[in-house]
């Protein structure tokens, strides 16, 4: 069984690069708007030493990357930068857009 390794950032960018294609043009134009550099953070009140990338923050809400589950959630931040919840959905980039569209 191999060993898990977190997501480097090259291949984070690469994974977001394949899965918009997957993206309608709006979703994409969305994803656009909405993008920030990534960042690692940690989840509020966890011991746990993992972070998650955060991608996209749209208002108080941020799309992040978890990678042991491999799929994108949404998660508010509190106000020192941490998730506030860690979500479960572990969604292709494209489901994790639609929660977001107007």
């Amino acid at each position: 069984m191999d060993s898990w390794q977190a997501i480097s950032e090259s291949e984070l960018d690469a994974l977001i690069s394949e899965q918009l294609l997957a993206c309608s043009l709006e979703q994409r134009q969305l994803f656009d708007c909405i993008k920030v550099p990534l960042a690692a953070v940690p989840v509020a009140g966890s011991d746990s030493v993992d972070v998650f990338f955060v991608v996209a923050k749209k208002g108080d809400t941020v799309i992040y990357y978890q990678d042991i589950e491999e799929g994108f959630n949404l998660s508010t931040l509190t106000p020192d930068g941490q998730l506030s919840s860690l979500g479960y959905q572990d969604w292709h980039l494209t489901h994790a857009l639609r929660q977001l569209a107007p």
